[in-house]
């Protein structure tokens, strides 16, 4: 009898699962073909059900105004479940939201700060990057240039190119970080290397005008500690 109620038991879970997926992935087709009010049907009764991907989704439908009316309030609710089970997107709209304020939701720096360092931990380069900044400004933070400096480096290791750009400019004027004309060139190299559109175009002029300021040896120097930090993925690059 108890291996029957066990077989019975997995059976009854196995197809509650199957008919979950289902509907997520119906919500999703639906999405796709901009079909919102039927996303949102399908979604939210996930959401409300503990399903991660459906909480951040039903979340974003909130914020946007798609399949519901406009609730920033009710996008937090449910992005606040996402976060809560270790969603980075999730935590990472948590901490823009109270960062910028919106229709019912007050600005809280330090709600934000929360937030974007959750999602930071959890291998969010957006978050990282965007957390160093408040570390920078010190809103919702102690203001720190060396924390500024350990987040932005963290967002680099995951290729993320703003950062490339910020740290170079960083050891261009000094800021948090002894003024290194040759690691500037290195930083902007690693930017230009993987930005796209008008980052590209910014970090190339960027690493135009530390050039100026290079001997060859110098600039050959910083290629070569480029390529490397290529080579290993952005990971450990001693810079």
């Amino acid at each position: 009898m108890r291996k029957l109620f066990y077989c019975a038991a997995v059976g009854a879970a196995l197809f509650s699962t199957s008919v979950l997926a289902q509907s997520y992935d119906e919500g999703a087709k639906a999405y796709n073909k901009r079909d919102f009010n039927t996303a949102m049907k399908n979604w939210k009764p996930l959401a409300e059900q503990g399903d991660v991907k459906a909480q951040y989704n039903v979340g974003l439908l909130y914020a946007q105004g798609l399949g519901a009316d406009q609730s920033y309030k009710e996008a937090v609710k449910f992005w606040t479940m996402a976060a809560n089970k270790n969603s980075p997107e999730a935590s990472l709209q948590l901490g823009r939201t109270f960062g910028q304020g919106r229709d019912g939701v007050d600005k809280n720096p330090a709600e934000a700060a929360k937030w974007l360092r959750k999602a930071g931990d959890l291998g969010s380069a957006e978050a990282q990057a965007e957390l160093a900044g408040l570390y920078e400004r010190g809103e919702g933070v102690t203001k720190s240039e060396k924390d500024a400096v350990d987040w932005t480096k963290k967002a680099v290791a995951q290729g993320y190119t703003p950062a490339m750009t910020s740290m170079g400019e960083r050891y261009e004027a000094g800021k948090g970080v002894p003024q290194d004309k040759t690691k500037a060139y290195t930083y902007f190299t690693l930017a230009v290397a993987k930005a796209t559109g008008k980052e590209a175009e910014t970090a190339t002029a960027s690493r135009n005008r530390v050039a100026a300021a290079l001997k060859p040896e110098q600039v050959k120097t910083a290629r070569e500690a480029a390529s490397k930090c290529m080579a290993a993925n952005y990971k450990n690059c001693a810079l």
